[in-house]
């Protein structure tokens, strides 16, 4: 099954279910109304996000990822 995710926690219950899984990652461009958002699913979550675009986007939130 290829699967449109970034959270590990789907893959990883799929995958337990015995389903074989190729994850597509869904590419989120980083922006002054998002950053926050996308740190959190990233920090919290642990979602599979780009980190490095993160920090090059925003600089002074680099602290966050």
């Amino acid at each position: 099954m290829r699967l449109l995710t970034n959270s590990p926690k789907k893959i990883q219950a799929l995958t337990a279910a015995g389903i074989r899984v190729e994850r597509v990652p869904l590419e989120i461009t980083p922006t002054s109304d998002n950053i926050r958002y996308l740190q959190t699913k990233s920090l919290r979550m642990g979602h599979l996000l780009n980190a490095q675009a993160l920090k090059q986007t925003y600089p002074e939130h680099s602290t966050l990822v």
